[in-house]
């Protein structure tokens, strides 16, 4: 199914739904990626949150509604949008789910019980996207197979589509000789998926060397 909708895009309008982030790279990424490969995008967004979001999204979706081909979730922290979506049409929907609200949460933040009622309103949600969601866009193979075991949904219903960045922005420069210094760079949440732990633990290791560890971001593990 994912590759038909691959085959299928370029000839289509996609409405880019939801209460994205629209500067977060992610979301950036992908929908330049569509433009630049002639895809028409319609944007369907709204900056507010909550209950109030989904009746602002439900308003302006009703402009567009015979506008598109293809409605795309952008990836938001939000497990209510793509039952809207869901709601508003019977075209279809992709979600671009990227990671899982339910393994984060209670697996790699940990904080919250794997035997609590919270933590298993997190997985029906995550679930619940899978289901009303015809393809499901995640960053890996793994994950998808995380996916695929943990909610008991079908690999084919999923599509890999790696973590980009803009290359206006990040692109090779050419190198300043004067400057001697060794720099490794981090710059993200500070979480434990992200492994900042053992950034410092190397750090720690070259400590004689001239090596410059930089690491900007804050999150769970700031303090420590």
């Amino acid at each position: 199914r994912a590759d038909r909708v691959i085959n299928f895009i370029s000839k289509v309008s996609i409405c880019y739904f939801g209460d994205f982030d629209p500067n977060y790279a992610r979301n950036r990424v992908i929908i330049r990626g569509l433009k630049e490969n002639g895809v028409e995008v319609w944007p369907c967004h709204t900056n507010l949150k909550g209950f109030i979001g989904l009746v602002d999204l439900f308003k302006k979706h009703r402009d567009l509604k015979n506008k598109y081909n293809i409605l795309i979730v952008g990836y938001s922290d939000s497990r209510f949008i793509t039952p809207l979506a869901r709601l508003l049409t019977r075209k279809p929907v992709v979600w671009d789910a990227f990671y899982s609200l339910y393994d984060s949460w209670v697996f790699d933040r940990k904080l919250i019980s794997p035997k609590s009622l919270k933590a298993k309103s997190y997985w029906f949600l995550d679930w619940l996207n899978c289901k009303l969601s015809d393809i499901i866009l995640l960053d890996t193979n793994e994950h998808i197979k995380y996916f695929s075991q943990t909610f008991y949904i079908s690999n084919p219903k999923f599509l890999k589509v790696l973590v980009g960045t803009d290359d206006d922005i990040f692109y090779p420069r050419e190198k300043d000789e004067t400057n001697q210094n060794f720099i490794v760079h981090f710059h993200g949440k500070l979480i434990p998926l992200q492994g900042v732990e053992y950034i410092i633990r190397a750090a720690y290791i070259l400590r004689n060397e001239k090596i410059t560890f930089r690491i900007i971001g804050t999150g769970q593990e700031y303090k420590d």
